[in-house]
């Protein structure tokens, strides 16, 4: 899907005096970590880095939930193919596609929560790998829109194989219609000025 999507949903980055970045953080030195890391609600800013997707060896949960972090998600989070319980990235202002790469993380079996973000564009179908995961999905609060994707159906305000796949609680208002055509940026031409021709 495209990546020049946009959102109106989910929060707006509030200005911090003293910000923190995400890459002041020793991601080699956490990439031998193999439980939890928690960065959850620490005031965080800018984006999450592409180092991120050194955490290989983690296999149990990832919190950057309650930052204000912004950017798209990296597309090397799915090299977290031993993750198996939590991934949480909601309350945030996270904006642009939901990375294909995403659902590569095939042994998620708990929470994968991204709701309250900027997100937007189309679900993408790789979430069929998704097939154990039996917990909590997320995506309300963002602009997700297109068609479920194929082999999914919608039951009981969820979607999917787990119950609680939640999907349309708010915001997500175009999910299961086509996304709205954006329209592109024409700027409009400068008026041109013939001078007066000056009396003799």
């Amino acid at each position: 899907p495209s990546s020049n999507c946009h959102s109106t949903h989910g929060p707006t980055p509030t200005p911090n005096p003293n910000p923190k970045s995400l890459n002041s953080v020793d991601w080699q030195a956490l990439s031998t970590k193999t439980c939890c890391i928690h960065l959850e609600n620490q005031d965080y800013t800018g984006t999450i880095p592409t180092e991120i997707g050194l955490l290989t060896e983690l296999t149990a949960g990832l919190f950057l939930n309650g930052n204000s972090l912004t950017g798209t998600i990296p597309s090397e989070i799915g090299r977290l193919g031993s993750f198996a319980r939590v991934l949480q990235l909601h309350d945030n202002s996270l904006h642009g596609n939901i990375p294909t790469e995403l659902f590569k993380m095939t042994k998620m079996q708990d929470q994968l929560e991204l709701h309250n973000n900027q997100l937007c564009g189309s679900i993408p179908d790789e979430i069929r790998n998704m097939i154990i995961l039996s917990g909590y999905f997320s995506l309300y609060g963002n602009d997700v829109c297109g068609e479920y994707p194929d082999g999914y159906h919608f039951v009981g305000g969820t979607l999917g194989y787990a119950d609680n796949w939640d999907f349309t609680s708010s915001g997500n208002e175009y999910l299961n219609r086509s996304c709205p055509i954006i329209p592109s940026f024409k700027p409009t031409p400068m008026p041109t000025f013939e001078p007066t021709p000056m009396e003799p």
